[in-house]
């Protein structure tokens, strides 16, 4: 059936025969082939464009076939979740001793017949040149097939062992058509979609065991670069600034072949997709490289430098669109589970504090170098305020200033202005006499 489908889904031959008899005879044995070509010797000219026609218009516009397995795909996972969920509430429930053998051998026949189904389609996987549309249906259909039995589980997880080259995540994109790239992709893609619900559980364990996990967590850690990226302040305390500038240098350089290393999207989509809501999972990686003799990060901290971490353009330095990943990791490693959503949430709060701290240093140094190159606008007032104070102090018995207010309101109020106006002019003119008394008291030599 696979093979069937898989020709159907791949474009078209030159024409010369109807399109499913193209696709059966690539797919099917060499007797059943040439009956079915026997059968078909003569068909209809017309009905054999139509049918090609269809084909091609179908392969352009999204293959209906490829859509409607999906949809069977998703409603069979559906069934097999519902099932097993019904399954593990059965065997919670007490039960007298002749239900439990029952149970037990009506769960020793459907595995069988699952492992059957199971080892199918892996050996299909073998022989089969499938197409993208339909990998990406088989690699969601893998898991629930092996129907949350620990034996189909740890068989499905030594292929992922088998056929991931974590070494070769990075290739991904460049892989040649062959058996083995495309059983290495259908792993991948499995792993990056696998689904957080309780048929997976035991796939997820069983990827623990084998080390796949591990693999996958040392090549994301391999020559990650001690110390954060330097053009990113807030992830440095204050006693730990790089001030040298050639060590400044050479930890930009480690942190653009870091950057630079192939498969790191990969590897950290994988992870994502194992450790979503499974609690051993999450547990594992965020425990990972913490308490090591080198200097090296753990799994938390160095996505947490990832994330916090842009391009540098003027060092010509790009995180090729891997912040958003390592952010995602974060938080499933911290979804439903108390224990490392302290964790992370700990390390993303120094950073914040240490982000409002630089802060307030810039807006102090702003006010500093205001003050020293300008005049503040508290100062120049307070410098008005205060030359307009002793201007208007009395000098040598003249009036004060409350005494002239005073007198201005009488004159509005009672008509008083020539009074006012000569009383001034004789201030004046005797303030004038003083001060030419003072000018000829003076000696000559002066």
């Amino acid at each position: 059936l696979l093979d069937i489908l898989n020709a159907i889904n791949r474009s078209l031959k030159p024409s010369g025969s109807s399109a499913l008899t193209i696709a059966i005879s690539e797919s099917m044995d060499v007797d059943e082939a040439e009956n079915a070509s026997n059968e078909n010797a003569a068909p209809d000219a017309a009905s054999s464009s139509n049918v090609t026609s269809r084909h091609h218009g179908s392969h352009m516009e999204g293959n209906p076939t490829t859509d409607m397995l999906q949809e069977i795909i998703e409603m069979l996972a559906s069934d097999i979740s519902a099932e097993v969920s019904q399954n593990s509430e059965e065997l919670s429930r007490p039960t007298s001793f002749v239900n439990i053998n029952q149970t037990e051998n009506q769960q020793t026949s459907a595995g069988d017949d699952d492992d059957g189904t199971l080892s199918l389609v892996l050996k299909s996987l073998h022989s089969t040149q499938l197409s993208a549309p339909l990998r990406k249906v088989i690699a969601k259909l893998l898991p629930f097939l092996t129907y949350g039995q620990v034996a189909q589980s740890k068989e499905l997880a030594s292929y992922f062992d088998k056929y991931v080259n974590v070494e070769s995540l990075g290739m991904m994109e460049t892989f040649q058509k062959g058996n083995k790239s495309i059983l290495m992709t259908t792993f991948v893609e499995t792993a990056i979609s696998l689904p957080p619900v309780s048929v997976c559980d035991n796939l997820r364990k069983e990827l623990i065991q084998n080390g796949f996990v591990k693999k996958v967590l040392m090549y994301l850690m391999k020559d990650a670069p001690a110390k954060p990226a330097p053009w990113s302040p807030a992830l440095y305390s204050k006693l730990e600034q790089l001030s040298d500038e050639k060590a400044k240098s050479d930890l930009k350089e480690e942190w653009r072949r870091y950057f630079n290393r192939p498969g790191l999207a990969y590897a950290i989509k994988v992870l994502t997709g194992l450790c979503s809501k499974h609690s051993q999972m999450q547990m594992l990686l965020a425990e990972s490289g913490t308490g090591g003799a080198d200097e090296s990060p753990d799994l938390l901290t160095l996505c947490h430098w990832i994330e916090s971490t842009s391009d540098n353009t003027s060092s010509g330095i790009t995180t090729n669109d891997i912040g958003i990943l390592a952010e995602t990791l974060l938080d499933e490693l911290k979804q439903d589970n108390q224990v490392t959503a302290v964790k992370v949430n700990l390390i993303r709060k120094k950073t914040r504090e240490r982000k409002r701290e630089i802060a307030e240093e810039r807006r102090s140094k702003a006010l500093v170098g205001m003050s020293a190159f300008g005049r503040l606008v508290g100062s120049a007032a307070a410098e008005k305020s205060t030359l307009a104070t002793s201007a208007n102090q009395p000098i040598s018995g003249a009036p004060a200033p409350s005494d002239a207010r005073s007198g201005s309101m009488l004159a509005s109020m009672f008509g008083l202005s020539s009074f006012l106006s000569s009383s001034t002019q004789s201030r004046a003119s005797s303030s004038a006499k003083d001060s030419s008394a003072e000018t000829k008291a003076k000696p000559a030599w002066m």
